[in-house]
Protein backbone atom coordinates (compact mmCIF):
# COMPACT_ATOMS: atom_id res chain seq x y z
CA UNK A 1 0.00 0.00 0.00
CA UNK A 2 1.57 3.43 -1.18
CA UNK A 3 2.08 6.31 1.49
CA UNK A 4 0.26 8.25 -0.63
CA UNK A 5 -1.76 7.80 -3.62
CA UNK A 6 -0.57 8.94 -6.78
CA UNK A 7 2.94 9.58 -5.55
CA UNK A 8 5.86 8.06 -6.95
CA UNK A 9 7.78 5.45 -4.62
CA UNK A 10 11.20 7.26 -4.78
CA UNK A 11 9.29 10.35 -3.36
CA UNK A 12 7.93 8.35 -0.60
CA UNK A 13 11.16 6.82 0.42
CA UNK A 14 13.38 9.89 0.00
CA UNK A 15 10.59 11.49 2.18
CA UNK A 16 10.85 8.93 5.12
CA UNK A 17 15.12 9.38 4.48
CA UNK A 18 14.52 13.02 5.06
CA UNK A 19 12.37 12.98 8.49
CA UNK A 20 14.58 10.06 9.87
CA UNK A 21 18.08 11.29 8.40
CA UNK A 22 20.69 12.14 10.81
CA UNK A 23 18.33 12.14 13.78
CA UNK A 24 18.33 15.52 15.44
CA UNK A 25 21.10 17.13 13.25
CA UNK A 26 18.97 17.52 10.28
CA UNK A 27 17.11 20.65 12.32
CA UNK A 28 20.59 22.03 11.16
CA UNK A 29 19.86 22.91 7.82
CA UNK A 30 16.64 24.47 8.93
CA UNK A 31 18.75 26.52 11.32
CA UNK A 32 20.48 28.20 8.48
CA UNK A 33 16.96 29.46 6.55
CA UNK A 34 13.93 31.34 7.38
CA UNK A 35 11.11 30.12 8.25
CA UNK A 36 7.66 31.10 7.28
CA UNK A 37 4.04 30.23 8.92
CA UNK A 38 0.82 30.98 7.69
CA UNK A 39 -2.48 29.30 8.18
CA UNK A 40 -4.67 29.62 10.95
CA UNK A 41 -3.16 30.07 14.81
CA UNK A 42 -2.27 27.24 16.53
CA UNK A 43 -3.11 26.78 19.81
CA UNK A 44 -0.74 28.62 22.21
CA UNK A 45 1.27 25.76 24.28
CA UNK A 46 2.59 25.87 28.04
CA UNK A 47 6.31 25.16 27.22
CA UNK A 48 6.96 24.18 30.85
CA UNK A 49 4.94 21.26 30.53
CA UNK A 50 6.63 17.92 30.46
CA UNK A 51 6.31 16.07 26.34
CA UNK A 52 7.83 13.30 27.46
CA UNK A 53 10.75 11.51 30.31
CA UNK A 54 14.10 10.17 29.01
CA UNK A 55 14.79 7.81 32.30
CA UNK A 56 14.51 10.91 34.76
CA UNK A 57 15.47 13.39 32.27
CA UNK A 58 12.41 15.11 31.08
CA UNK A 59 11.44 16.45 27.41
CA UNK A 60 9.75 19.69 27.90
CA UNK A 61 6.84 20.82 25.23
CA UNK A 62 8.56 23.65 24.40
CA UNK A 63 11.80 21.39 23.23
CA UNK A 64 9.78 18.50 21.66
CA UNK A 65 7.51 21.22 19.77
CA UNK A 66 10.55 23.31 18.70
CA UNK A 67 12.20 19.67 17.19
CA UNK A 68 8.82 18.61 16.14
CA UNK A 69 8.26 22.37 14.03
CA UNK A 70 11.65 22.12 12.13
CA UNK A 71 10.65 18.71 10.74
CA UNK A 72 7.63 20.33 9.39
CA UNK A 73 9.38 22.75 7.99
CA UNK A 74 11.80 21.17 5.88
CA UNK A 75 9.38 18.76 4.93
CA UNK A 76 6.87 21.16 3.50
CA UNK A 77 9.11 23.32 1.75
CA UNK A 78 10.18 20.62 -0.36
CA UNK A 79 7.01 18.28 -0.32
CA UNK A 80 4.19 20.01 -0.31
CA UNK A 81 4.00 20.69 -3.88
CA UNK A 82 3.37 17.02 -4.17
CA UNK A 83 0.93 15.95 -1.17
CA UNK A 84 -1.21 19.19 -1.25
CA UNK A 85 -2.18 21.45 2.12
CA UNK A 86 -3.80 18.31 3.52
CA UNK A 87 -0.48 16.66 3.31
CA UNK A 88 -0.19 15.75 7.05
CA UNK A 89 -3.78 14.24 7.38
CA UNK A 90 -2.96 11.95 4.84
CA UNK A 91 -2.56 7.82 5.98
CA UNK A 92 0.57 6.03 6.03
CA UNK A 93 1.34 2.50 5.76
CA UNK A 94 -1.32 -0.41 6.76
CA UNK A 95 -1.62 0.95 10.51
CA UNK A 96 -3.52 4.44 9.82
CA UNK A 97 -0.68 6.11 11.36
CA UNK A 98 -1.30 9.83 9.57
CA UNK A 99 2.02 11.60 8.34
CA UNK A 100 1.69 14.13 11.33
CA UNK A 101 1.97 11.02 13.50
CA UNK A 102 4.73 9.49 12.28
CA UNK A 103 6.73 13.10 11.82
CA UNK A 104 5.84 14.06 15.76
CA UNK A 105 6.95 10.31 16.91
CA UNK A 106 10.49 11.09 14.91
CA UNK A 107 10.77 14.01 16.46
CA UNK A 108 10.32 12.55 20.14
CA UNK A 109 12.57 9.94 18.86
CA UNK A 110 15.25 11.79 17.90
CA UNK A 111 15.42 13.79 20.95
CA UNK A 112 15.27 10.62 22.98
CA UNK A 113 18.01 9.33 21.33
CA UNK A 114 20.12 12.85 21.43
CA UNK A 115 19.36 12.61 25.28
CA UNK A 116 20.31 8.91 25.43
CA UNK A 117 23.66 10.32 23.50
CA UNK A 118 24.64 12.78 25.81
CA UNK A 119 24.16 10.29 28.72
CA UNK A 120 27.33 8.79 27.40
CA UNK A 121 29.23 11.76 26.64
CA UNK A 122 31.88 11.58 29.48
CA UNK A 123 32.61 7.60 28.83
CA UNK A 124 34.11 9.40 25.65
CA UNK A 125 35.64 11.99 26.82
CA UNK A 126 33.06 14.36 24.99
CA UNK A 127 32.10 17.52 26.47
CA UNK A 128 31.47 21.33 24.81
CA UNK A 129 34.46 23.11 24.49
CA UNK A 130 34.32 26.95 25.54
CA UNK A 131 34.65 27.25 21.99
CA UNK A 132 31.27 25.84 21.40
CA UNK A 133 29.64 27.35 23.93
CA UNK A 134 30.65 30.40 22.12
CA UNK A 135 29.13 29.55 18.81
CA UNK A 136 25.94 28.74 20.21
CA UNK A 137 25.22 31.64 22.36
CA UNK A 138 26.41 33.92 19.16
CA UNK A 139 23.63 31.56 17.13
CA UNK A 140 21.28 31.72 19.40
CA UNK A 141 21.69 35.75 19.95
CA UNK A 142 21.67 35.87 16.55
CA UNK A 143 18.48 34.44 15.75
CA UNK A 144 16.55 36.40 18.22
CA UNK A 145 18.03 39.33 16.74
CA UNK A 146 16.78 38.55 13.64
CA UNK A 147 13.47 37.82 14.73
CA UNK A 148 12.84 41.31 16.77
CA UNK A 149 8.93 42.26 16.67
CA UNK A 150 8.41 38.48 15.67
CA UNK A 151 7.42 36.98 18.90
CA UNK A 152 4.02 36.04 17.55
CA UNK A 153 5.86 33.32 15.52
CA UNK A 154 8.35 32.73 17.86
CA UNK A 155 5.93 31.22 20.29
CA UNK A 156 4.36 29.27 17.55
CA UNK A 157 7.48 27.66 17.75
CA UNK A 158 8.27 27.76 21.10
CA UNK A 159 11.25 29.10 20.55
CA UNK A 160 13.08 30.85 23.44
CA UNK A 161 16.85 31.12 23.86
CA UNK A 162 16.37 28.38 26.52
CA UNK A 163 15.06 25.84 24.25
CA UNK A 164 16.75 26.75 20.84
CA UNK A 165 20.04 26.75 23.04
CA UNK A 166 19.45 23.70 24.56
CA UNK A 167 18.65 22.39 21.04
CA UNK A 168 21.63 23.22 19.82
CA UNK A 169 24.06 21.81 22.72
CA UNK A 170 22.52 18.40 21.49
CA UNK A 171 23.44 19.14 18.01
CA UNK A 172 26.42 19.77 18.74
CA UNK A 173 27.13 17.03 21.45
CA UNK A 174 25.66 14.81 19.11
CA UNK A 175 27.96 15.18 16.23
CA UNK A 176 31.04 14.90 18.65
CA UNK A 177 29.58 11.96 19.88
CA UNK A 178 29.25 10.21 16.38
CA UNK A 179 32.89 10.49 15.84
CA UNK A 180 34.07 9.54 18.89
CA UNK A 181 31.50 6.43 18.63
CA UNK A 182 32.45 5.19 15.27
CA UNK A 183 36.20 5.43 15.99
CA UNK A 184 35.89 1.98 17.80
CA UNK A 185 33.93 0.65 14.53
CA UNK A 186 37.18 -1.07 13.01
CA UNK A 187 34.90 -1.84 9.96
CA UNK A 188 37.36 -3.29 7.18
CA UNK A 189 36.54 -4.12 3.99
CA UNK A 190 38.56 -6.42 1.49
CA UNK A 191 39.16 -5.46 -2.29
CA UNK A 192 36.52 -8.70 -3.27
CA UNK A 193 33.68 -7.02 -1.10
CA UNK A 194 34.27 -3.43 -2.69
CA UNK A 195 35.46 -4.53 -6.28
CA UNK A 196 33.98 -2.35 -9.28
CA UNK A 197 34.08 -3.41 -13.01
CA UNK A 198 33.43 -0.43 -15.29
CA UNK A 199 31.71 -0.98 -19.32
CA UNK A 200 30.90 1.98 -21.81
CA UNK A 201 27.29 1.80 -22.71
CA UNK A 202 24.72 2.67 -25.18
CA UNK A 203 20.80 2.54 -25.72
CA UNK A 204 18.15 3.62 -27.42
CA UNK A 205 14.32 3.25 -26.18
CA UNK A 206 12.55 0.96 -27.97
CA UNK A 207 8.66 1.50 -26.57
CA UNK A 208 8.18 5.13 -28.29
CA UNK A 209 9.18 7.76 -30.50
CA UNK A 210 8.29 11.65 -31.20
CA UNK A 211 6.88 12.00 -34.55
CA UNK A 212 7.32 15.15 -36.51
CA UNK A 213 4.19 16.59 -34.95
CA UNK A 214 5.55 16.35 -31.67
CA UNK A 215 3.42 13.40 -30.73
CA UNK A 216 4.37 10.29 -28.87
CA UNK A 217 4.07 7.41 -30.84
CA UNK A 218 4.56 3.49 -30.00
CA UNK A 219 7.00 1.87 -32.29
CA UNK A 220 5.87 -1.17 -34.28
CA UNK A 221 7.79 -4.32 -34.42
CA UNK A 222 9.05 -3.73 -37.58
CA UNK A 223 10.43 -0.50 -36.26
CA UNK A 224 11.40 -2.72 -33.34
CA UNK A 225 13.52 -5.29 -35.49
CA UNK A 226 14.99 -1.70 -37.25
CA UNK A 227 16.48 -0.51 -34.27
CA UNK A 228 17.42 -4.09 -33.06
CA UNK A 229 19.28 -4.02 -36.35
CA UNK A 230 21.00 -0.65 -35.98
CA UNK A 231 22.35 -2.09 -32.27
CA UNK A 232 23.97 -4.91 -34.00
CA UNK A 233 25.29 -2.83 -36.31
CA UNK A 234 27.06 -0.70 -33.90
CA UNK A 235 28.77 -4.16 -32.29
CA UNK A 236 29.83 -4.93 -35.33
CA UNK A 237 31.63 -1.88 -36.44
CA UNK A 238 33.17 -1.22 -32.85
CA UNK A 239 34.27 -4.78 -32.84
CA UNK A 240 36.05 -3.95 -36.22
CA UNK A 241 37.04 -0.46 -35.40
CA UNK A 242 37.92 -0.59 -31.74
CA UNK A 243 35.88 3.19 -31.55
CA UNK A 244 32.46 2.17 -30.03
CA UNK A 245 31.60 5.81 -29.73
CA UNK A 246 32.17 6.62 -33.55
CA UNK A 247 29.97 3.61 -34.04
CA UNK A 248 27.17 4.69 -32.11
CA UNK A 249 27.72 7.98 -33.65
CA UNK A 250 26.63 7.20 -36.80
CA UNK A 251 23.06 6.22 -35.91
CA UNK A 252 23.18 9.60 -33.46
CA UNK A 253 24.11 7.90 -30.57
CA UNK A 254 25.87 8.49 -27.46
CA UNK A 255 28.11 6.14 -25.41
CA UNK A 256 28.23 6.42 -21.55
CA UNK A 257 30.05 5.08 -19.15
CA UNK A 258 29.08 3.11 -15.48
CA UNK A 259 31.10 1.20 -12.49
CA UNK A 260 28.81 -1.55 -10.74
CA UNK A 261 30.12 -4.66 -8.69
CA UNK A 262 27.86 -6.31 -5.58
CA UNK A 263 24.93 -3.77 -4.48
CA UNK A 264 26.77 -0.58 -5.13
CA UNK A 265 24.56 1.81 -7.10
CA UNK A 266 25.02 2.02 -10.60
CA UNK A 267 23.00 3.46 -13.58
CA UNK A 268 23.44 -0.08 -15.60
CA UNK A 269 19.64 -1.53 -15.59
CA UNK A 270 19.69 -4.89 -13.33
CA UNK A 271 19.90 -6.75 -16.64
CA UNK A 272 22.56 -4.85 -18.53
CA UNK A 273 25.05 -5.03 -15.36
CA UNK A 274 24.15 -9.20 -15.13
CA UNK A 275 25.20 -9.08 -19.40
CA UNK A 276 27.97 -6.87 -18.38
CA UNK A 277 29.35 -9.22 -15.60
CA UNK A 278 29.81 -11.77 -17.96
CA UNK A 279 32.31 -10.32 -19.97
CA UNK A 280 35.70 -10.40 -20.10
CA UNK A 281 37.61 -7.11 -20.51
CA UNK A 282 37.35 -5.76 -24.20
CA UNK A 283 34.48 -7.66 -24.90
CA UNK A 284 30.72 -6.23 -26.19
CA UNK A 285 27.86 -7.66 -25.49
CA UNK A 286 24.46 -9.35 -27.70
CA UNK A 287 21.86 -6.68 -28.14
CA UNK A 288 20.15 -6.77 -24.67
CA UNK A 289 16.51 -5.84 -24.20
CA UNK A 290 15.34 -4.26 -21.05
CA UNK A 291 12.03 -4.39 -22.18
CA UNK A 292 12.10 -0.59 -22.80
CA UNK A 293 15.36 -0.03 -24.77
CA UNK A 294 17.65 -1.96 -26.64
CA UNK A 295 21.26 -1.40 -24.57
CA UNK A 296 24.85 -2.59 -25.84
CA UNK A 297 27.40 -2.94 -23.03
CA UNK A 298 31.32 -3.05 -23.84
CA UNK A 299 33.90 -3.90 -20.61
CA UNK A 300 36.05 -1.57 -20.26
CA UNK A 301 37.96 -2.80 -17.01
CA UNK A 302 37.48 -5.71 -14.64
CA UNK A 303 38.61 -4.12 -12.05
CA UNK A 304 38.21 -0.13 -11.74
CA UNK A 305 40.60 0.99 -8.96
CA UNK A 306 39.48 4.13 -8.42
CA UNK A 307 35.75 2.99 -8.23
CA UNK A 308 36.53 0.64 -6.02
CA UNK A 309 38.16 2.79 -3.49
CA UNK A 310 35.40 5.20 -3.27
CA UNK A 311 33.30 2.09 -2.93
CA UNK A 312 35.17 0.78 0.07
CA UNK A 313 34.93 4.22 1.84
CA UNK A 314 31.36 3.78 1.11
CA UNK A 315 31.45 0.25 2.41
CA UNK A 316 33.31 1.89 5.63
CA UNK A 317 30.40 4.43 6.39
CA UNK A 318 28.27 2.09 5.93
CA UNK A 319 29.49 -0.10 8.42
CA UNK A 320 30.27 2.90 10.83
CA UNK A 321 26.80 3.94 10.98
CA UNK A 322 25.20 1.01 11.40
CA UNK A 323 27.62 0.68 14.46
CA UNK A 324 26.86 4.36 15.65
CA UNK A 325 22.87 3.17 15.34
CA UNK A 326 23.52 -0.68 17.44
CA UNK A 327 25.28 1.38 19.68
CA UNK A 328 22.47 4.06 20.48
CA UNK A 329 19.85 1.34 20.20
CA UNK A 330 21.49 -0.52 22.93
CA UNK A 331 21.60 2.29 25.35
CA UNK A 332 17.92 3.85 24.50
CA UNK A 333 16.77 0.22 25.13
CA UNK A 334 17.79 0.25 28.69
CA UNK A 335 16.30 3.46 29.69
CA UNK A 336 12.39 3.91 30.39
CA UNK A 337 10.81 6.29 27.25
CA UNK A 338 7.55 7.63 28.64
CA UNK A 339 5.16 10.18 26.23
CA UNK A 340 2.73 11.99 27.86
CA UNK A 341 0.31 11.73 25.19
CA UNK A 342 -2.35 14.31 26.71
CA UNK A 343 -0.04 16.90 26.74
CA UNK A 344 1.72 15.94 23.18
CA UNK A 345 -1.24 15.75 21.63
CA UNK A 346 -1.68 19.48 21.73
CA UNK A 347 0.93 20.18 18.80
CA UNK A 348 -0.52 19.60 15.37
CA UNK A 349 0.71 20.75 12.15
CA UNK A 350 -2.32 22.93 11.11
CA UNK A 351 -0.03 25.93 10.37
CA UNK A 352 1.90 25.61 7.53
CA UNK A 353 5.55 26.43 7.83
CA UNK A 354 8.29 26.51 4.93
CA UNK A 355 12.02 27.35 4.48
CA UNK A 356 12.66 30.46 2.81
CA UNK A 357 16.14 30.29 1.74
CA UNK A 358 18.58 32.00 -0.21
CA UNK A 359 19.50 32.02 -3.17
CA UNK A 360 22.91 30.60 -2.49
CA UNK A 361 21.21 28.15 -0.25
CA UNK A 362 18.90 27.14 -3.04
CA UNK A 363 22.05 26.56 -5.15
CA UNK A 364 23.59 24.49 -2.47
CA UNK A 365 20.07 22.58 -2.10
CA UNK A 366 19.82 21.95 -5.72
CA UNK A 367 23.98 20.46 -6.02
CA UNK A 368 23.40 17.88 -2.70
CA UNK A 369 19.56 17.22 -2.21
CA UNK A 370 18.23 16.70 -5.62
CA UNK A 371 17.77 12.66 -6.49
CA UNK A 372 19.78 12.00 -9.47
CA UNK A 373 20.42 9.06 -11.79
CA UNK A 374 23.74 8.38 -10.29
CA UNK A 375 22.56 7.84 -6.89
CA UNK A 376 18.60 5.92 -7.77
CA UNK A 377 20.64 3.96 -10.29
CA UNK A 378 17.34 4.51 -12.14
CA UNK A 379 18.27 5.44 -16.22
CA UNK A 380 15.09 7.15 -18.56
CA UNK A 381 15.08 5.10 -20.95
CA UNK A 382 14.26 7.22 -24.00
CA UNK A 383 17.02 8.23 -26.01
CA UNK A 384 20.69 7.92 -26.37
CA UNK A 385 22.02 10.58 -23.28
CA UNK A 386 22.30 9.90 -19.89
CA UNK A 387 20.46 12.28 -16.93
CA UNK A 388 23.83 13.21 -15.83
CA UNK A 389 25.05 14.00 -19.19
CA UNK A 390 21.73 16.39 -19.80
CA UNK A 391 21.51 17.68 -16.23
CA UNK A 392 17.99 16.96 -16.35
CA UNK A 393 16.30 15.19 -13.12
CA UNK A 394 13.33 12.50 -13.23
CA UNK A 395 10.31 14.81 -12.68
CA UNK A 396 8.94 12.29 -9.81
CA UNK A 397 12.16 12.44 -7.88
CA UNK A 398 14.06 15.52 -8.58
CA UNK A 399 13.26 19.51 -6.37
CA UNK A 400 13.30 21.93 -8.67
CA UNK A 401 14.53 25.20 -7.91
CA UNK A 402 11.00 26.69 -8.51
CA UNK A 403 9.57 24.20 -6.03
CA UNK A 404 11.93 24.97 -3.50
CA UNK A 405 12.00 28.72 -4.04
CA UNK A 406 8.54 29.52 -3.00
CA UNK A 407 7.69 30.12 0.11
CA UNK A 408 4.11 31.39 1.46
CA UNK A 409 3.71 35.35 1.33
CA UNK A 410 1.77 35.43 4.58
CA UNK A 411 2.37 34.57 8.08
CA UNK A 412 5.22 35.46 10.63
CA UNK A 413 9.28 35.44 9.39
CA UNK A 414 11.87 33.25 12.07
CA UNK A 415 14.88 34.06 11.05
CA UNK A 416 17.05 30.84 12.30
CA UNK A 417 21.02 30.71 12.46
CA UNK A 418 22.94 27.42 12.91
CA UNK A 419 25.62 27.44 15.86
CA UNK A 420 28.67 26.75 14.11
CA UNK A 421 32.65 27.57 15.37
Amino acid sequence: MPIYAGIGQDVQEELEVMKKRRGITAAAAVLMAAVLMGGCADKTLDASQVAATVGEEEISLGLANFAARLQQAEIETYYMSYFGTNMWSQEMGEEGQTYEESVKESALENLRNAIVIRSHAQEYGVALTEEDEAAISEAVTQFLSDNEGNEKGLERMTATEETVTEMLNLMTIQEKMYYAIVAEANVEVTDEEAAQKAADYVYVSNTSHTNEDGESVDYTEEEKEELRAQMQDIIDTAQETGDFAAAAEEYDLTVSSATFGGDAVTALPDDVAEAADALAEGEYSDVIDTGTAYYVVHLTSEFDEEATQTRREELISEGELAFYEETVAAWAEEVTFTVNEDVWDQVTFASPMTIETTEEETSETEETGGTTEEETGETEETGGTTEEETGETEEAGGTTEEETGETEETGENVQTEEAQE
